[in-house]
């Protein structure tokens, strides 16, 4: 008889219920975006990305390793939107109770406000929803 096959994925609560396996334990910012972007994608005139900025080595063939930037630019905002109908652009930093901003996210903030966006940093799906209200009335933060 054979031994009953072991499941090699874990299922918790923080899994998506797949077969992949299961996950780190979310960040508390993670938490905050996962909130957010749910808000946020109900709202009807408001397109909303998700903004990855990272780096990772990558093997090149001659076994050295290259360091290799992604995303828009350092310190590029969580999620960058259009909000309708006019076309202005939303950036907003998620960060978590206690979290803070680098000083590369403050001049990005700063940029898109000086060429007349709307960004700003939220904690809770409550401030982003709050967050995007002032930008339908034109306020820059």
């Amino acid at each position: 008889m054979e031994k009953a096959r072991r499941r090699t994925t874990a299922r918790t609560r923080w899994s998506t219920g797949s077969r992949r396996p299961a996950a780190r334990k979310p960040t508390p910012e993670g938490l905050v975006l996962r909130q957010v972007m749910f808000a946020l994608r109900r709202e009807p005139d408001l397109l909303i990305y998700r903004q990855n900025v990272g780096a990772v080595k990558m093997p090149m063939g001659d076994g050295r390793e290259r360091f290799v930037r992604f995303g828009l630019t350092k310190g590029a905002s969580d999620l960058l939107g259009v909000l309708a109908p006019d076309g202005r652009i939303v950036a907003i930093e998620l960060k978590s109770a206690r979290g803070r901003t680098t000083p590369e996210q403050d001049a990005f903030l700063s940029g898109i406000r000086a060429f007349g966006g709307f960004a700003c940093v939220v904690r809770s799906a409550d401030e982003a929803r709050a967050a995007i209200e002032r930008a339908r009335k034109g306020e820059m933060k």
